[in-house]
């Protein structure tokens, strides 16, 4: 699948870069009649050669057309894209890739010529070097196709199983698991977006994209409620919780979460509520909001895919809610929280203690009663995953103690059961 990809943007890239270097059409012929052709004539019946995939006769129209000229690397660039279509052999490897090295060492920023080498690394089994060539073709010529190309190279550690080195199912073994490139384009416009407003710390525009989650996503993944992919060499989670119109008709509800991990460095995760009010006659509380905005947004650093170190995590929450009738006679009341929360993670589990502070502000835009404002601050303990204690009075959230619930991202973010040995069942939520 990779391969196969590779090939095909180092085609597509060639292709355009001939298309606007050849400047004229000789007539057909064959390469053994073509005494007197300019190097261009030369250069240009290779490129005919090579889009109908005669790859023998460009081979031998590319290397006239060095003999003529050896200090044009357009023409290595061409010969070695025609060993490297002619047939996957060591030989013709081998010369594919004398062939861009040598069109490298003529012009360092020739593009086309790092994406035939990082294909042929690539064929060759060799995915680092492959890294190496495409880092130093996008630092040399800033290319989009050396950009994506790198992007799009991933290799995992799986055994015969399938499984990760942690007993979970490999990522991209995952039924959810779709390429990058095989994502369609809104769908990876939004993953773009989204990673890069996590990591921004940017809500506003988290809160934005929640319409873009309702439209491309569900599309997507089809009867999924989750989403893995690989984007710019992190792995990457998206969790359609609820999207449309709640049981009761009353709201509109956009509730997605994601998930960014890179292998070593520091990760990022979001969970998003916007909810929009609709429909107030059928709603059967005693309050109702006219809207309500939750984001979470959590960083910390990976180990090894696995979040490993310090967590931070803020909370901010923005509502305009309209009182009961009975007691505050339907009053609207605009509603701020925050909670900021610090503590440790551990092979992606909660461990030791997490200090919480919370922030609570309600004001009655058109009623005289006063400001309400509320803080707290808190410890919650936990043992490799496992809640055994606050400081509260009353244990944080209504959760109780030794209940054998797992907390690790945010509170409720991942569950997992206890087995009759009384260890945890870590599903593939955990290892990544």
């Amino acid at each position: 699948m990779m391969r196969k990809f590779i090939a095909s943007v180092t085609v597509l890239a060639l292709l355009l870069n001939l298309c606007a270097c050849t400047v004229a059409q000789p007539e057909d012929q064959g390469a053994g009649a073509s005494q007197g052709l300019t190097w261009q004539e030369q250069y240009d019946l290779g490129v005919r050669y090579l889009s109908e995939g005669n790859y023998e006769e460009a081979i031998i129209a590319f290397t006239a057309a060095i003999e003529i000229d050896p200090k044009q690397a357009p023409a290595y660039v061409g010969r070695g894209d025609a060993y490297a279509l002619f047939g996957e052999t060591e030989e013709n490897l081998a010369a594919a890739l004398a062939d861009y090295e040598k069109a490298l060492e003529l012009d360092e920023t020739n593009a086309e010529a790092y994406l035939g080498l990082a294909d042929v690394y690539i064929r060759q089994g060799d995915y680092e070097k492959a890294r190496e060539i495409l880092a130093k073709g996008v630092d040399k010529t800033g290319s989009e196709a050396l950009q994506e190309m790198l992007d799009g190279i991933f290799v995992e550690e799986v055994d015969a199983n399938g499984f990760n080195a942690y007993g979970a199912t490999a990522f991209t073994q995952r039924e959810e698991y779709i390429p990058f490139t095989e994502l369609t384009a809104e769908v990876q416009t939004f993953i773009a977006s989204a990673t890069t407003a996590v990591m921004g710390n940017d809500r506003d525009t988290l809160l934005a994209l929640s319409e873009t989650v309702a439209l491309d996503l569900p599309i997507q993944m089809e009867l999924s409620s989750q989403l893995y992919t690989v984007w710019n060499q992190h792995k990457i989670g998206v969790h359609i919780s609820e999207i449309g119109l709640d049981s009761e008709g009353a709201y509109l509800n956009y509730f997605w979460k994601i998930e960014i991990r890179p292998q070593n460095g520091m990760g990022y995760y979001a969970d998003v509520h916007k909810s929009l009010g609709f429909d107030e006659s059928k709603n059967t509380n005693s309050w109702y909001y006219e809207y309500s905005n939750r984001t979470s947004i959590v960083s910390c650093p990976c180990i090894d895919w696995q979040w490993n170190g310090q967590y931070s995590a803020q909370m901010l929450s923005d509502a305009l809610q309209r009182m009961d009738y009975e007691h505050w006679n339907g009053i609207l009341c605009k509603m701020s929280r925050e909670e900021y929360v610090i503590g440790q993670m551990r092979e992606s589990l909660r461990d030791g203690t997490f200090t919480v502070v919370f922030k609570a502000l309600d004001e009655f835009p058109d009623d005289e009663h006063e400001v309400s404002e509320y803080e707290d601050q808190y410890t919650e303990s936990y043992i490799e995953g496992e809640f055994v204690g606050t400081s509260r009075d009353i244990p944080a959230g209504g959760k109780s103690i030794g209940n054998g619930k797992i907390y690790t991202i945010t509170e409720g973010g991942y569950g997992a059961a206890k087995a009759p040995t009384g260890r945890f069942i870590l599903g593939d939520s955990f290892y990544w």
